[in-house]
């Protein structure tokens, strides 16, 4: 900064260029004069610091486009391609945030090895796949005796273990997954385990309902309207009481998210005293609504209490933050019944202790029909809904497994150079 004008900035280009001329060359305008004393000057200046200021912001601009953390549209997209071809390519709709997270994770995706392979299938559908290279003894067994035919590695006639190879097959190998239960949610979604923490499941893998019994992975919610607003279009904070002042901004990267690439609005208190917001407001139908938004209390927060309030109408509930679970998500939310149609507003408040020298974190806005608060899951490209998340259970074929292209491109991905990765079977 200079003086009070941003770096870069016509008015401060004109600053600095006043700055070294010599002073007894025009007069100086007076601190309280309506009018300049060198208009002419003025001009001048003004027209030269235009272009210089577009310069700069042309620079700058150029210099974030040189860095995958900061790079944004199209220059994005030419980092892909760079990197990878045509195999990796934005989404329909996908965001410059969350198109990066995924450049970063298979820049860094371990490659090359039967454990790069294992490990990309398994992220992606949530256990480790069958691998069998075609010319390794140990994944084909060997012969054996008929009276024994697991004597020899699990080889011999009659073994459903016994493979043929083939010499000639280097670097080929069968990848077998099992499918008998399958999620047809293509994006990632938290729940709660039976540890009673968030989790994150990848896309596809089912989710634990967090009971702890024989079908502890049921849960399952069906394609839905939720307005999830990923902390993008929120209103401005206001202090409840003279002592209290917040701040709040957009982290863009991402950084200490719930869910990768996903912007997180931080609340950083800064004196004593009540505090209110951020927050955001919709019209909703009758009946009753649900609104629910994860938060991350840091270990100097500074605060004494923390709420989410939900107010339709008349109508106004709250739920208290758990201040005591420091370093960790955790979901609040609110449930409003007997609703006419109304605008409905959600926001957090309350009251600070002191200073803090760490932001709350909050993230993953719901509001929602019903009367419970369902888990996070970003929609797969339409704004406002969230995809289903219903089981595909027994014997599956490739054509039928909304997983097989996702399959088949982590397998490419993670394979060594040279190899030939062929799906052998889903069953």
């Amino acid at each position: 900064m200079s003086g009070t004008q941003t770096i870069g900035s016509v008015k401060e280009i004109v600053q600095r260029l006043r700055a070294v001329l010599p002073p007894s060359w025009f007069p100086i305008t007076a601190p309280n004069a309506t009018i300049s004393a060198t208009p002419v000057l003025d001009g001048l200046l003004t027209g030269i610091s235009s272009a210089f200021s577009s310069s700069y912001a042309l620079v700058v601009y150029a210099a974030r486009q040189a860095r995958l953390s900061t790079a944004s549209g199209a220059f994005l997209d030419m980092i892909s391609a760079d990197f990878f071809g045509t195999e990796l390519s934005r989404g329909a709709a996908e965001l410059d945030d969350a198109f990066r997270s995924r450049i970063q994770a298979n820049l860094l995706l371990p490659r090359g090895t039967r454990a790069a392979v294992s490990g990309a299938v398994d992220m992606l559908v949530g256990q480790a796949p069958t691998l069998v290279e075609t010319s390794r003894a140990a994944d084909l067994g060997g012969y054996a005796a008929a009276a024994a035919p697991a004597g020899s590695g699990g080889g011999g006639y009659g073994s459903p273990l016994l493979r043929f190879g083939q010499k000639d097959g280097a670097f080929q190998f069968l990848v077998g997954v099992a499918a008998a239960s399958w999620s047809r949610r293509p994006t990632q979604a938290t729940f709660i385990g039976s540890d009673g923490f968030m989790q994150v499941a990848g896309p596809y893998v089912l989710r634990s309902n967090g009971s702890g019994s024989a079908d502890d992975t049921s849960l399952v919610e069906a394609r839905g309207f939720n307005l999830i607003k990923d902390s993008l279009g929120w209103s401005g904070l206001n202090a409840a009481a003279p002592s209290a002042s917040m701040t709040w901004s957009v982290d863009a990267s991402g950084t200490g998210a719930l869910l990768p690439g996903a912007a997180t609005v931080k609340m950083l208190v800064l004196n004593s005293g009540s505090w209110t917001g951020p927050s955001l407001s919709c019209l909703v139908p009758s009946g009753a609504v649900t609104a629910s938004a994860w938060v991350f209390v840091p270990t100097s927060h500074g605060l004494e209490s923390c709420n989410l309030t939900v107010a339709a109408g008349n109508l106004v509930q709250s739920a208290t933050v758990d201040l005591t679970r420091v370093e960790q998500w955790q979901r609040v939310s609110v449930s409003l019944a007997g609703l006419p149609s109304a605008s409905l507003v959600m926001g957090f408040g309350g009251i600070a202790a002191g200073a803090a020298t760490a932001s709350v974190l909050t993230q993953c806005w719901q509001i929602e029909p019903g009367q419970s608060a369902s888990s996070y899951i970003p929609s797969n490209g339409t704004l406002g809904f969230r995809e289903a998340d219903d089981v595909v259970s027994g014997t599956a074929t490739a054509g039928s497994l909304p997983a097989t292209s996702a399959l088949l491109e982590a397998v490419r991905r993670a394979a060594p150079a040279g190899t030939v990765p062929w799906v052998a079977q889903i069953a």
